[in-house]
Parts: C-alpha cells; structure tokens; sequence
C-alpha cells in the first residue's frame, strides 16, 4: 500500500549536530562557556531559534551577533548538501515526490534555509514549518485532510512522536534513532511499543 511519508528534517534527513558544534564552537571563541551556550541554545530550540538571537542571549552585541549569523550562513550554504544522511537521497528517490513532506519545528526564515542549503527541497512534495504557536500535530492534522494516502510519521525526537499518539492520529508513528544523534542517546518507555525505531530510511523500503 502506498503511505504519505512525512519527515521530519533536524536529526532525520539532516545531521544538524555538525552545524550545532560550529556554533558552540563559534560561540566559546568569544569566550562564552559551553555550559551557557548549550543551555540558552536547548531553551531558544523549544521557542524559534536562530543564531542571531541565540548570540543576543548569550550578551553578544547587535553587530557581532549579526556577523556570527552571517557567518553561519555562509558555513550552511557551503557545508549543508554534505550533511544530509547517505540513506536519505535514495529513499527520496523511491517515491513519488507528492508522496513525501518535510515538517520540521523552528523559526521558518531559518530552517527553510537549512532545508533549501541541503539541496533537497526539489524532492520534496511540501515543507511545513512548525512553531510554538502550531504544533505538529496540528499540521499533521491538516495533512490527514487533504493527503490520499495513509500517513507515516517519522521523526528523531520522541516529544513529537508522544505528542502525535496522545492527539490519537490515526497514523503511523516511526523513531528515528541516528547513532550518536542527541534525541538518540536515551531510550524510551514507549520505543517499539508505541512505534517503531529505526536507525536508517533504507529500513522502511
């Protein structure tokens, strides 16, 4: 039977953790500590983080918060396309590209940069970026209205995936667990009971 593949991007399709270690990196280099960048970075990501204000949080001044995130830019036009994980482009190529959807949660400017730098907006069907205010699951929800196939949901970070289940979708919810990913270093209760967990896309063909 023929599914809707909706994707989540940061730690599905995309090995974010290397640009998130260039910020740190960047970051200390002024000399932030780790500790301070890690945990003001963990709070912005549940809010719509940019690198900008990440800077402008940590007491970073407007001109070189804003050299920082132009620095950045620069290092995800040029580095993105090689962080997209080796399973992902064949998986895209398998399917129909009406059958397929990005949905990832963050400020929009700033993952559909991201997403456009990876070079894999072409295959991709539509990018529906989540935020505070519209959770997935409420995209998720608009989806099941308007897509003619069953939806398989599949994203790093077990939040998004209890979220889905306790909304009762009738979809299929799947555990991206990319080895050494951040959202994949702890197990959870509801991991192959709830859904399935995978390490790679080639396990669903």
């Amino acid at each position: 039977m023929s599914k809707h593949f909706v994707l989540d991007f940061d730690g599905t399709l995309f090995n974010t953790d290397v640009l998130w270690q260039w910020i740190i990196n960047r970051f200390s280099q002024e000399g932030l500590e780790w500790d301070s960048i890690i945990n003001e970075g963990e709070k912005l990501f549940a809010q719509a983080y940019t690198v900008e204000r990440h800077a402008r949080k940590m007491g970073l001044d407007d001109v070189l918060s804003q050299k920082i995130s132009n620095e950045f830019d620069l290092v995800t036009d040029q580095e993105s396309s090689a962080l997209v994980y080796p399973d992902v482009i064949p998986f895209l190529e398998d399917f129909p590209i009406e059958n397929k959807s990005i949905l990832t949660f963050g400020e929009e400017v700033f993952q559909k940069a991201k997403i456009k730098a990876a070079k894999i907006d072409s295959r991709i069907g539509s990018i529906r970026i989540a935020g505070p205010e519209y959770q997935k699951t409420k995209h998720l929800k608009e989806l099941l209205e308007i897509v003619e196939h069953p939806i398989l949901f599949i994203d790093d970070n077990p939040r998004e995936l209890l979220a889905a289940h306790e909304a009762g979708l009738p979809i299929e919810l799947v555990r991206m667990r990319r080895p050494g990913a951040r959202h994949a270093l702890n197990d959870h209760e509801m991991d192959s009971e709830v859904w399935r967990v995978i390490s790679s896309l080639a396990e669903l063909e």
